[in-house]
């Protein structure tokens, strides 16, 4: 309501659920709020799972297609989104990414990176973040999704490198200079 009346921006991470199960202590309940807070929000990125639940359909599971992805973000355009960026795709081995629904344009364009065979705890958190930031600077969210991908994936590599636990995070810092880096010259593009 806040949002609302002050006509803010936003953009929802709508973190609820993963590999086709809520997350532990959600309930159903929690879906239909998420639901109405999605409505109208000017981008969301929900994972495969999360969308389908908002959606009101069954899970996708592992094997889908274009096809099945492409009807499900054409579902969520019943929620008034500018974007919607569904994170987690994957159509073959070694490969994963998003895909971006532009509703103004009603286009969807795809950005792959490298899958590893590993659960990195934040990979979704940092790339909401680098979205976030392009789309709060006016930034082309395609544009900023290769960006964001090329960041991780270094992030996964350098965190793959140090032989450490994973559930102690990403070791993403070394590369934030670089990151700027590249948002300054998307920034430059668009001026």
């Amino acid at each position: 309501e806040f949002a609302k009346q002050r006509k803010l921006v936003r953009f929802v991470d709508p973190i609820m659920a993963d590999n086709g199960r809520l997350y532990a202590g959600y309930q159903q309940d929690f879906v239909t709020v998420m639901q109405q807070f999605c409505q109208n929000a000017d981008v969301i990125t929900p994972n495969i799972t999360e969308a389908c639940l908002l959606a009101d359909v069954p899970y996708l599971g592992e094997d889908y297609t274009r096809k099945d992805i492409e009807e499900l973000l054409l579902r969520l355009e019943k929620f008034h989104n500018k974007h919607v960026i569904l994170t987690g795709v994957s159509f073959e081995t070694g490969q994963i990414g998003l895909a971006h629904f532009n509703q103004q344009s009603g286009n969807i364009t795809y950005h792959m990176s490298k899958a590893y065979p590993h659960h990195f705890f934040g990979t979704g958190d940092l790339l909401c973040a680098v979205l976030g930031a392009g789309y709060f600077h006016g930034l082309s969210l395609d544009k900023t999704a290769e960006v964001a991908l090329d960041f991780i994936d270094k992030t996964l590599q350098l965190t793959l490198e140090l032989k450490r636990d994973l559930k102690l995070g990403l070791c993403y810092e070394p590369y934030l200079l670089d990151l700027a880096i590249q948002m300054k010259h998307l920034k430059e593009e668009k001026e």
